[in-house]
């Protein structure tokens, strides 16, 4: 369809950037998108008053799509609150924010990898304390030349538009979102925020066939055939493991050894089964690799609750409320702790710099209220 810019398809693309956005949050990158595409069209045209056209019909696609995402963006403020829809993941916040940057600049080249080479998912991607402490720098430094490489290819199509350039822009602006590099998501890498970014590598791979194609390279086709084939495969193979979800939770263990979320995802299971013992080696091992989760911390300390160990009890949900002051029910059960063990110093303290985060908290009140005096003799 020729990119005219009219009215009804004006109401189109909006509508469809509209959708994009709700369905997905790489949605956001529908008006540059759009523009790309308008900004590619033009060029099929030679006379200077069609170019001209054609860069306004462009921006006028570009606008059109900015006003369906921002009504999306609109009503997701109205809902939740803020840009983001989850909590961050914790390795985010577990580290200054420069640092945080770092993290996702070292990450890049991983998902920009799972984008371009077909090979089996991990479902998780979690980085251990070790990996936090110790970021690789030539990874940094990768993902600082594919943000160079991005700008480029921004240039490069504003001033020679080809389905190359589109492509790249197409990748970078899909990818962005999901980057952490702005707004930190609640994963750092995983395959469903890189749905979108594939579309270009695909648009890459089939102008490469093409290209290769003409000059008669007709080993381009076996290639194309040998990486669709590949990714064909791995899908297949990686299908059994959303089974169910005990089959989902090992694919983590067995694929991410290092992942802490595997061993955890599992100690909630074993939990909720009544398995104590088996949940208590399962969130150590999960804390080992990485001690900064507050929901895993708090879930390690009710589990040892449940055994009867008060004071690892008390350790992990001491951490919890370290790591995350606004974790409530950390915070309860460790207030109830401490007035069993006849703490009531320790109570106050966490009561009343609890009461500071949340001062709605009624029965933090009333607790507080019932505790004698600071001082006072039992």
């Amino acid at each position: 369809m020729p990119i005219t810019g009219d009215t009804g398809q004006l109401f189109l693309i909006a509508a469809l950037s509209a959708a994009a956005m709700a369905t997905k949050e790489t949605g956001i990158a529908a008006p540059v998108i759009a523009w790309a595409g308008g900004w590619l069209a033009r060029t099929r045209t030679h006379s200077i008053t069609d170019d001209m056209h054609g860069r306004r019909a462009a921006w006028r696609c570009a606008g059109a799509a900015a006003v369906g995402v921002l009504l999306v963006v609109a009503i997701r403020f109205a809902v939740l609150g803020g840009a983001a829809g989850d909590d961050p993941h914790p390795a985010f916040n577990a580290v200054s924010a420069p640092r945080a940057i770092l993290l996702a600049l070292a990450s890049l080249p991983r998902a920009v990898g799972l984008v371009l080479a077909p090979q089996l998912p991990r479902i998780d991607y979690s980085p251990t304390d070790a990996d936090l402490a110790h970021l690789d720098p030539s990874l940094i430094v990768c993902g600082v030349a594919l943000i160079a490489g991005a700008i480029g290819a921004f240039v490069l199509h504003i001033r020679r538009p080809g389905p190359w350039t589109f492509a790249m822009v197409f990748a970078a602006v899909t990818l962005a979102p999901v980057s952490n590099l702005v707004i930190h998501t609640g994963v750092v890498i995983a395959e469903r925020t890189l749905y979108s970014p594939s579309i270009a590598a695909a648009l890459a791979m089939g102008v490469a066939t093409a290209a290769l194609w003409q000059r008669r390279a007709r080993v381009s086709l076996a290639l194309a055939g040998a990486v669709a084939g590949a990714a064909i495969l791995f899908t297949e193979i990686s299908i059994p493991m959303w089974r169910d979800t005990p089959s989902a939770f090992a694919a983590i263990r067995a694929r991410s050894p290092d992942s802490y979320r595997g061993y955890s995802l599992v100690a909630s299971r074993e939990t909720t089964a009544g398995h104590t013992a088996a949940a208590r080696a399962d969130y150590e091992a999960a804390i080992d690799r990485f001690s900064h989760d507050p929901v895993v911390l708090y879930q390690a300390g009710a589990n040892a609750l449940r055994s009867g160990d008060t004071a690892v009890a008390i350790r992990r949900l001491s951490a919890s409320v370290a790591v995350d002051s606004t974790l409530l029910r950390a915070r309860t059960a460790l207030v109830m702790l401490c007035l069993r063990g006849g703490d009531t110093t320790r109570a106050r303290a966490l009561l009343v710099d609890g009461l500071r985060i949340a001062p709605g908290q009624r029965a933090w009140r009333a607790t507080l209220d019932r505790l004698p005096p600071t001082g006072a003799r039992p």
